[in-house]
């Protein structure tokens, strides 16, 4: 389980992430989203104990992030931070190297030369590799680690919609066979909304809000003037957000458990059901 309490991280003397609490379950998969300069990487590179410069409780496993030993936390959490390579060395080295620390391997160098489709490129250097190669390359060694906490930043820039998918059917088996948590910061797409488990959406006002499989699928957005809106009760089961559109009219954003849900949809102006993604294009506050 991953619990994060009053999280705090600073960066260049600016507040990225304010006072986060969230707690995540263990062999789920959840995204991180939200709008560029959210604090999506920064929160990922935290988990990941890359940065250890902020303030409250950040624990996996019952383990203070920054108490973990170097070599520990290498068996016990595998990230993906971009493609940081060996240039000087071939694929196939770069993959060898990249197995050294780890005390042991779930998955072998040549399942992830299969499973990437590396085969035409295991003598090249990386410098010579394209963009979508360079990213496959990086993510076969995030996959080599026979790790418990699995944290992809941004995977799928520059894959195409096979090799996505792949990647997908991929985490999913090794959350499904080896029980290990994996944390995604991304741009939601529809068709990816029902992959995940939870959805961390980071706000801009350095709030969060964490969305569960029924929550996302279970979410209406309701125009209302502002008198309407000021009578309601923000703080029960189901209010998920608003956003002021003009001096006189709200957006709300409620599930169908709102115990107010009836009465609200007598007195909107307008209503709809709305997916994940849409919610998060709105950037509630």
């Amino acid at each position: 389980m991953i619990e994060i309490e009053n999280l705090t991280i600073s960066l260049a003397n600016k507040e990225i992430i304010s006072n986060l609490n969230v707690s995540l379950e263990t062999a789920t998969i959840t995204l991180i989203s939200g709008r560029n300069g959210v604090g999506k990487s920064t929160l990922l590179r935290a988990i990941a104990g890359v940065n250890k410069k902020y303030s409250g409780i950040l624990k996996f496993q019952n383990i203070e992030i920054k108490e973990y030993k170097r070599l520990e936390k290498k068996n016990e959490i595998s990230s993906y931070f971009g493609q940081n390579f060996f240039d000087n060395l071939t694929v196939f080295d770069n993959l060898t190297l990249s197995t050294f620390y780890m005390s042991k391997n779930r998955k072998t160098i040549d399942d992830v030369i299969g499973l990437f489709e590396l085969e035409s490129i295991l003598n090249l250097y990386p410098v010579s590799l394209s963009s979508g190669q360079r990213q496959k390359l990086a993510l076969s060694i995030a996959f080599l680690n026979n790790c418990k906490l699995l944290l992809l930043d941004e995977p799928f820039n520059f894959l195409d919609s096979v090799s996505i998918e792949k990647l997908l059917k991929t985490i999913k088996n090794l959350r499904d066979t080896f029980k290990i948590t994996v944390l995604i910061s991304s741009h939601i797409d529809n068709k990816l909304g029902d992959f995940f488990d939870n959805v961390v959406l980071l706000k801009s006002s350095n709030s969060a809000i964490k969305l569960d499989r029924k929550s996302m699928n279970d979410l209406f957005c309701f125009e209302m003037s502002d008198s309407s809106a000021s009578t309601l009760n923000k703080n029960i089961l189901g209010f998920w957000g608003e956003k002021k559109i003009s001096d006189s009219t709200y957006k709300l954003f409620l599930s169908s458990n709102y115990q107010q849900f009836d009465l609200i949809l007598k007195q909107s102006l307008s209503h709809k059901k709305i997916s994940i993604s849409e919610f998060i294009s709105y950037e509630t506050i």
